[in-house]
């Protein structure tokens, strides 16, 4: 559904001529990926329906950040966006806890992942992380703003996000984990420090309670760093998947560093070396390489750049939430294939930055209005002496 808006948005404007495709740097850079992206369709093994996935994404943030240019329209879209978690959230809590869906079960240390009513235990719990973020960020931008929430859906957001913490504990989502921790410290650090402390050592106290679950939660980790450990296979044995993704570029000519190998030619690259391993790559960035190469790495590069330069024109209660927000992706992408590989966690970033352009955009103006008014009462202020 939200495709389809945003389609008809896209339509709308060109129509009246309100839409254009380039207002700023950062949309003059995903212009370019989109271009890249269209001709790598030219390459054998590019699969078309992946290429499509991986720039769509890219639109909800062009039209979101020229649709939604008041603060009303842009508060209301958060507020709906985490009444639709809910359903989501609800459904997967209740299908864990009576022990549907799961996943699958760890075979070294028997520990149980649910994914509830998403299609992996990936997707649950770095969804879980999304609604957490875009929580924080709706409630620091109606403090700003001064606008109210009813205590009552006060209490339901609180409360699912409750759920949404079960729900990620029980996906096991180690991603998810790092995610939610890399927010938490930025946003906290910079907003509250003492909230910081407290939430560390409670943290660590709750640690220490389920010190033997965490210990099977890590247990590739802990193993790996012990004395005769592979590190190699640490966290799913993601670093001897990046070596394998490196080797297969490597095999091929140098041409495959440039433009890649395909996009969302994952399948492809495995079966080059003869081994039964993970399609994905457990680095997003890395996956960038692979299917667009160098040249598509670093124009995505360039976006994330350039978005974290807006991020840094913002007010200081919004600029550190909206930085939190960014890092933590990058961290999660770094890790693991989230905010980008993953279609719908990707459409939620972009339509996250696609607000946070808009909120810049109101801010400033407010600002030269107020330098405006300043400069005329000054003078008004002349005149009359």
């Amino acid at each position: 559904m939200m495709n389809g808006l945003l389609v008809l948005a896209i339509l709308n404007g060109m129509i009246s001529s309100r839409f254009s495709f380039v207002e700023n740097s950062t949309d003059l850079a995903i212009l370019f990926f989109i271009v890249w992206c269209t001709l790598l369709l030219a390459h054998p093994d590019t699969i078309v329906k992946e290429a499509v996935r991986l720039i769509l994404p890219l639109f909800n943030f062009m039209v979101i950040c020229r649709y939604f240019k008041s603060k009303k329209f842009i508060v209301r879209l958060l507020f709906w966006v985490l009444v639709g978690f809910s359903v989501p959230i609800v459904a997967s809590a209740i299908s864990t806890f009576t022990g549907g869906n799961l996943d699958q079960t760890n075979y070294w240390t028997g520990v149980e992942r649910y994914r509830g009513v998403f299609v992996n235990v990936h997707t649950m719990g770095l969804s879980m992380v999304m609604y957490i973020m875009i929580l924080v960020i709706y409630f620091e931008l109606t403090v700003r703003w001064g606008q109210k929430t009813a205590h009552v859906m006060k209490g339901v957001f609180a409360c699912l996000a409750i759920l949404a913490v079960y729900c990620l504990l029980k996906s096991v989502v180690r991603t998810g984990f790092l995610t939610i921790v890399v927010f938490s410290i930025f946003f906290l650090w910079h907003r509250n420090k003492a909230a910081l402390v407290f939430a560390s050592l409670l943290m660590f106290i709750v640690c220490l309670t389920y010190i033997e679950t965490v210990q099977l939660m890590f247990f590739d980790i802990i193993d790996a760093t012990e004395e005769g450990g592979d590190i190699d296979q640490a966290g799913s044995g993601r670093i001897w998947i990046w070596k394998q993704k490196v080797s297969v570029l490597n095999n091929h000519s140098f041409g495959a560093w440039v433009y890649g190998i395909g996009i969302g030619n994952m399948m492809n690259v495995d079966s080059l070396q003869n081994e039964t391993s993970s399609f994905d790559s457990h680095n997003d960035y890395l996956a960038l390489i692979v299917s667009t190469g160098m040249v598509g790495l670093l124009i995505y590069l360039t976006i994330t750049v350039l978005m974290f330069k807006k991020a840094m024109q913002l007010p200081a209660r919004l600029k550190y939430v909206f930085l939190a927000f960014m890092i933590a992706a990058v961290a999660g992408n770094f890790v693991s294939n989230a905010f980008i590989a993953r279609f719908s966690l990707a459409q939620m970033f972009m339509m996250v930055m696609g607000i946070m352009y808009s909120i810049a955009s109101i801010e400033r103006n407010e600002r030269l209005k107020a330098l405006r008014f300043a400069v005329d009462a000054k003078q008004l202020k002349l005149k009359k002496m």
